[in-house]
């Protein structure tokens, strides 16, 4: 008996961390804080965990619970906000309805969740594919003439290598933020120089539409709706602070600008 007990310890020790881990990937990948933690709970009832508490907040996942015997077992994980990948989430709700079906065994699930884990992100020939269309509908939506969108296009596309050459050498967000939106609006008011009758704001507007941080807003209005006031206002903040560097990039030219003498 003395031997079996470290046993069933170990068995729920394991299962525990396999749950943490889903629910990690869920949250990292964007998916809903109710979501998380009712996926979490049904994955310990399954795995027989009694006495389990879980608490969920928008970048962290708190388990407590106890095995078979009475031992406390508890996982705690920290998750950093990050982009939503669809793919992945729909992946990992499959592998939870699985676990609860009975139909995915302990050894499957894990090598599942490696699997899913290793699902690619979208390239960046198909991120500025889609970059181009929504600064393109947004240009023209915002009364922008052919002129306006195309340069409007042509700014945001450089805009995106920027951010892609930032992000791969690990500049911080914020900072990539702040730099790209002044960028974007350096060129728009540099096209006085084409002597041409366009307007620099729809321009502006158009060009910085990928920065807007609008999952990041819908996802703390949701988490706020549901009762997640923690999760919905770490969202909320994230999306204020965005907003406010962007504000920040896009005013720096004016102030540079007014500085100089009005140049632009």
């Amino acid at each position: 008996m003395g031997n079996k007990e470290p046993v069933l310890l170990k068995k729920a020790e394991l299962q525990l961390q396999l749950v943490a881990d889903i629910g990690e990937q869920l949250l990292k990948n964007g998916a809903e804080i109710f979501r998380v933690n009712e996926s979490i709970e049904r994955m310990i009832q399954i795995y027989k965990i009694e006495k389990s508490h879980v608490y969920v907040i928008a970048n962290g996942i708190f388990i407590s619970a106890k095995d078979e015997n009475g031992h406390s077992i508890s996982e705690v994980r920290q998750v950093p906000l990050g982009a939503t990948h669809l793919e992945r989430v729909a992946s990992l709700n499959q592998l939870v309805r699985d676990i609860c079906n009975c139909s995915c065994t302990f050894d499957e699930a894990l090598e599942r969740l490696e699997q899913i884990k290793e699902l690619p992100d979208n390239s960046f020939k198909a991120q500025l594919c889609y970059c181009i269309l929504g600064i393109g509908a947004f240009s023209y939506l915002f009364g922008g003439g052919v002129l306006e969108v195309l340069i409007a296009i042509i700014i945001g596309s450089a805009e995106q290598l920027f951010l892609y050459v930032t992000r791969k050498g690990k500049l911080a967000k914020l900072v990539r933020i702040v730099l790209a939106s002044f960028f974007v609006a350096l060129l728009a008011y540099a096209t006085t120089y084409l002597n041409v009758a366009i307007s620099q704001d729809i321009i502006i507007i158009g060009a910085i539409m990928p920065l807007l941080p609008g999952v990041a807003f819908t996802t703390s209005v949701r988490e706020l709706y549901n009762g997640d006031y923690v999760s919905g206002m770490i969202h909320l903040l994230d999306t204020l602070i965005i907003t406010l560097c962007i504000a920040v990039g896009i005013y720096l030219p004016i102030a540079i600008m007014q500085q100089l003498g009005g140049v632009i």
